[in-house]
């Protein structure tokens, strides 16, 4: 049980981490935004999307090798999917009371995420992405 627990919570915190920390890093400014705005940019969704299943996959393949329980991945899934819906609604009030502000020179991760503005329906794509791609990473482990 402590396995299970243990992996969870470290598969949650990795994909937390990759997910707002490494990606924003990665791809940088340049990809982030439209120009001159603080509009996501489509390349941006698009590969955002992909990346969240990926980090969902390694995160559900660590999780159950770390709890080496074939529950844990779904535990896990349960956890990303309720967390991202409390995650996205504020993002979607948060954004519709947003001022249209233009975006000048360079900035840091937090004034990103604070002013970045996506379509309303992309911040409820992450729960059902994350999920899933938990649930392939935990079958993953189960086949090696």
């Amino acid at each position: 049980m402590l396995r299970t627990i243990l992996g969870v919570i470290i598969g949650y915190v990795l994909m937390f981490a990759a997910t707002f920390g490494l990606w924003f890093v990665a791809m940088g400014s340049e990809w982030a935004f439209e120009p001159g705005s603080w509009e996501a940019s489509d390349v941006w969704l698009l590969i955002s999307f992909g990346a969240n299943l990926v980090i969902g996959i390694i995160s559900g393949f660590i999780c159950v090798l770390i709890a080496k329980s074939t529950r844990a991945p779904l535990t896990l899934a349960v956890v990303v999917f309720a967390l991202g819906i409390v995650f996205a609604i504020p993002a979607i009030v948060a954004q519709e009371s947003a001022t249209s502000l233009v975006r000048r020179g360079e900035f840091s991760q937090v004034e990103a995420m604070e002013h970045a503005r996506e379509p309303l329906w992309a911040p409820f794509t992450v729960p059902f992405i994350g999920a899933l791609g938990v649930l392939v990473g935990g079958k993953l482990k189960k086949q090696t």
